[in-house]
Parts: structure tokens; C-alpha cells; sequence
């Protein structure tokens, strides 16, 4: 699966609205009706009249800020929370993990705490079954 695509499925496993209209300039979500045929924010409903875009998907591959979103979610679903962590120690440790947490070289949390955004969201998507 491409960064771009686990961005998508990520944000739609999260609830994160990826449809609708975003003004960069009001920093804001834009409703339909307040969208030109331009695809500007329309002034006459109070808009600013620049264009606007689709809405943004956070870079959850490349951003450790993104994917603590995922990670604040998965406090809130302990079995997940979980099982993530241990999808994340084998993705970041290697064949050195064991079930236990026990790590022969003691640099286990080390590893586990400096995993990429890459690797945080390949063991979110293993653990939410998003596979492509």
C-alpha cells in the first residue's frame, strides 16, 4: 500500500472526514453550499472568495504528531491499544522480541520509543486489519 493510501484508510479508521471542502486561507471546513462553481469560498455567504481545496488529511506516515492522533485513540480501546503495542516491539525490535517484553540487549523501550511514523502506522493498520 502506498503512503498515500494508508493515509486515506488510516483517517477513515479514525472517523476523519476526507470528503468535503477546506478554505486555507479561513482555516476552516467549508460546507458545499457555501462553494462556487469556481470552487472558491463563495463571499456572498460570508466567504473569504479564494479558492479552497479538499479537505486535509493528516501525513501519518512522515509525522509523529499525526500519528499520536491514532495512538490517543487506541488509549481509549485497551485490547487494540494492546496488541498495537506489540505489533509496534516486533516492527521496531525484530526477531529479539519476545512476548514478555524481555529484551536481551535491555534496548527494547529505547527501540519502541524511537519508531518511525512509518512503522507506528504499519502496526496500527496490522492491528485494525487494514491490509492492501
Amino acid at each position: 500500500m502506498t503512503a498515500e493510501q494508508q493515509r486515506i484508510r488510516i483517517a477513515e479508521a479514525l472517523g476523519v472526514q476526507t470528503e468535503g471542502w477546506w478554505c486555507p486561507h479561513c482555516e476552516r471546513e467549508v460546507a458545499p453550499a457555501f462553494v462556487t462553481f469556481q470552487e472558491t469560498h463563495d463571499p456572498h455567504s460570508e466567504g473569504c472568495g479564494r479558492p479552497v481545496e479538499g479537505m486535509p488529511i493528516p501525513d501519518y506516515p512522515n509525522s509523529l504528531d499525526a500519528c499520536a492522533t491514532f495512538e490517543a485513540w487506541l488509549r481509549d480501546h485497551p485490547d487494540r491499544e494492546h496488541d498495537y503495542g506489540i505489533a509496534l516491539a516486533r516492527l521496531s525490535i525484530g526477531e529479539e522480541f519476545e512476548e514478555d517484553g524481555f529484551m536481551p540487549n535491555g534496548w527494547g523501550y529505547f527501540a519502541v520509543a524511537h519508531a518511525t511514523a512509518q512503522q507506528r502506522c504499519d502496526a496500527f493498520c496490522a492491528v485494525m486489519g487494514i491490509i492492501d
